[in-house]
Parts: structure tokens; sequence; C-alpha cells
């Protein structure tokens, strides 16, 4: 989940070389229908990255607590490009389950991935 349309492709481009299959959100609230009607389609979402700050939306520190309300077992990393973000320094104690710096890159998200799906 992403306010801006260039974020979302890019992250998009690089999940897909990963091999990831990607549902996208422009705000919280999108988010949020998304993970619902995933699950009501029997289709579960297995991670969710989210944009912290969303000047016109709902950004990821809300909606958060919303993913979690429909499933305590949802994995939702925090992205931010601020670098300092009370939030990226205490991300669990706001229900994340790890944190990605904006701007990341292909190896990052790989990495991060791959450590969250291990879990």
């Amino acid at each position: 989940m992403d306010d801006q349309d260039m974020m979302r492709e890019v992250a998009e481009a690089m999940l897909d070389e990963i091999g990831c299959d990607t549902v996208h959100a422009r705000d919280g609230l999108e988010a949020i229908e998304l993970y619902k009607a995933a699950i009501a389609e029997q289709k579960p979402v297995d991670l969710v990255l989210m944009d912290l700050t969303v000047p016109a939306g709902m950004g990821g520190d809300e909606a958060v607590k919303e993913i979690i309300a429909i499933d305590k077992d949802a994995l939702v990393v925090a992205c931010s490009g601020h670098p300092v973000d009370t939030i990226k320094a205490r991300y669990e104690g706001f229900g994340f389950s790890d944190v990605l710096s904006k701007p990341y890159d292909f190896q990052m998200l790989e990495d991060l991935i791959k450590t969250m799906l291990d879990r």
C-alpha cells in the first residue's frame, strides 16, 4: 500500500521478479478492504507492505490496527522514507512485524520477504 503510483509500480516490478503475486492499494482503507476480500475468497495475503504516511487518506499507522483486528497473525511491514520515525524505532509496539526503509532496493526487499515468510 502506497499513495504514490511510482512506488507501487516499482514495488510491483520487484515483487514480480521475486515471484510474488501482488495486490495494490492507494491508502489504508483500500488495503483493509482488499485484505478482507482475500480472506473471503480464501486467498489469504501472506505479507502486507504499508506506507506509513498517506497525506490524503489512511496511512499504515492506522490501517495496521484494522488488519491485525481482522487477522491477529497478519504479517504487516511498515515502509517509510522518514529518517526519524517513532513507529520505525518501535514498530512491534504498533502492530507491525518489521520495517523497511525507503528507498529500498531489490535485494533489501527480497531479503525482507524471505525473512518474513520463513517465520
